[in-house]
């Protein structure tokens, strides 16, 4: 299975991404 992930500056105000986060669970998962 391959997993393509892209990234994007923070948006909304946020100082993280919030996809940032969700890519830091699977890698220590």
């Amino acid at each position: 299975m391959k997993i393509l992930i892209t990234g994007f500056d923070p948006f909304g105000g946020e100082n993280v991404n919030p996809a940032y986060e969700a890519v830091e669970l699977f890698r220590t998962a």
